[in-house]
């Protein structure tokens, strides 16, 4: 069988912050490969550098060694072929749902027709359709999550990078959006890489779960997810899906307590 063709190499990253109380190290020699169209969930304890490593990757902090590599040239600033979602949407208040969409078109020059006529193709994509002329403001929190993904995908960028875009939702639009997403991505065929606490989540969205180890965080142990695809809750509670859990689980160095389930 022939392997994907991977999008994403990170080769021995090492990174460590300076602060005031002296060399911070965050990050130790982080490999990893994202093969192209798959979804890869990034588990593992509070501060151990999963946000740190995904900004790496997007190009926003140079790592103080190694390097990511996106189909073979490296990545030294942020580039249009990887977008990043954060936990935050951080839509503009002043700009309409199709306007908050349409903002990369806008910085890269795109005709105002064609940026109308593709933002309101997202806000379909992403089930927001008839919602393009509202603010922030008249939004949930699902539904400006929504519009950040949106606006993330409308360049048609090769990668995704996700860091919790549902960590401050209740479980119920957590759980909705995540099978939203599934939809979003298999309709896109993007490469993604998202960071998550939550171990049913990464085990419904990803084919594969990296777990990394405390800080300086470092890639300890990596999990295939063999569940058929299309995927829907229900599957989470099925045997292999109980067993896939608990192994995950085990791997993170974390009181049981403190992930979510």
């Amino acid at each position: 069988m022939t392997e994907p063709t991977p999008v994403i190499v990170a080769r021995h990253v090492n990174h460590t912050f300076q602060t005031d109380s002296g060399p911070l190290p965050v990050l130790r020699d982080v490999n990893l490969t994202l093969a192209r169209n798959t979804f890869t969930c990034l588990v593992g304890p509070s501060g151990c550098g999963k946000s740190t490593l995904l900004r790496i990757i997007s190009g926003l902090i140079t790592p103080t060694s190694g390097e990511i590599m996106l189909d073979g040239e490296p990545v030294v600033k942020p580039h249009p072929k990887i977008r990043h979602v954060f936990q935050q949407a951080n839509l503009m208040p002043w700009r309409t749902v199709a306007e908050n969409i349409a903002l990369p078109l806008e910085l890269a020059g795109v005709p105002a027709d064609e940026r109308q006529e593709a933002a309101h193709q997202l806000a379909a994509l992403v089930g927001l359709a008839g919602f393009e002329g509202a603010y922030p403001a008249e939004l949930s929190g699902g539904m400006a999550q929504r519009v950040a993904i949106a606006r993330a995908l409308v360049q048609e960028p090769e990668v995704l990078l996700l860091d919790e875009p549902f960590g401050a939702l209740d479980a119920m639009t957590r759980d909705a959006l995540g099978e939203e997403l599934l939809r979003i991505w298999q309709a896109r065929e993007s490469t993604v890489l998202m960071v998550t606490h939550s171990i049913s989540e990464a085990i419904l969205l990803s084919d594969r779960v990296l777990v990394m180890g405390p800080r300086p965080g470092h890639i300890e142990a990596e999990f295939s997810v063999d569940l058929p695809r299309p995927r829907t809750l229900q599957m989470l509670h099925t045997p292999d899906a109980g067993r896939l859990s608990e192994a995950i689980r085990a791997a993170i160095h974390v009181d049981a307590a403190a992930v979510v389930r």
